[in-house]
């Protein structure tokens, strides 16, 4: 039988192991923000993002980045990390949004000789259903 040689130091031949999970975000509507993973496995890598249990379009990297965030986007989030080896899924992070008010009446008015500005608006107040009111 022939002899095989040893495998190099720190290289498993198992499924990957989630050596950092994704964290928790909270972010306003519309702003960016980045989920990330830390794996640990050998051999190619692959991610598949998921938002609560659906892939996520072009989430196939160890980092998700989400831009100009919707409320569409509020929920979990995690990941599947494989190699020929098999597969392991992170622990859930959950994208919290924050309530963004819809302002109306802006008005700024500026001093022509001294350019002091004094601004007043009025917001209404915030609905969670996505009505407003004033």
């Amino acid at each position: 039988m022939e002899s095989q040689p040893p495998e190099p130091a720190g290289k498993r031949k198992t499924r990957p192991v989630i050596k950092t999970q994704p964290n928790n975000q909270t972010a306003a509507l519309g702003s960016d923000l980045t989920f990330t993973v830390v794996p640990d496995g050998s051999g190619f890598l692959g991610y598949t993002w998921l938002q609560s249990g659906v892939l996520v379009h072009g989430g196939t990297n160890r980092t998700l980045v989400l831009t100009n965030v919707a409320a569409a986007q509020s929920g979990s989030y995690s990941v599947r990390v494989s190699n020929v080896f098999g597969a392991t899924v992170s622990s859930n992070a959950i994208l919290n949004l924050l309530p963004v008010a819809l302002c109306s009446n802006v008005i700024i008015a500026a001093d022509p000789e001294t350019c002091a500005a004094n601004a007043t608006i009025d917001a209404g107040s915030y609905d969670p259903e996505g009505s407003r009111s004033h």
